[in-house]
């Protein structure tokens, strides 16, 4: 992989990246090819990447059975 580095980003969007891959367990590097890659996917229309990069987001969080919340609901 190669390295870019980026300069003369505003201190805001500098600590927005830093406080969102906090949140996501992320190393800021890891963040930046997050978001690049999403973005880029979405600029070509590749479904294939945008799923890839959702599925990279999700992965080792635990998740509730849909089926289960729906039934839920419409039993109010």
């Amino acid at each position: 992989m190669k390295d870019i580095v980026i300069t003369g980003l505003p201190e805001d969007v500098t600590r927005r990246l830093e406080e969102r891959a906090y949140r996501l367990g992320r190393t800021v590097e890891e963040e930046v090819a997050c978001l690049l890659t999403a973005a880029l996917a979405r600029l070509d229309g590749d479904a294939a990447a945008i799923a890839a990069s959702v599925r990279g987001k999700l992965s080792g969080r635990e998740h509730t059975d849909s089926a289960r919340l729906l039934a839920k609901d419409r039993g109010r």
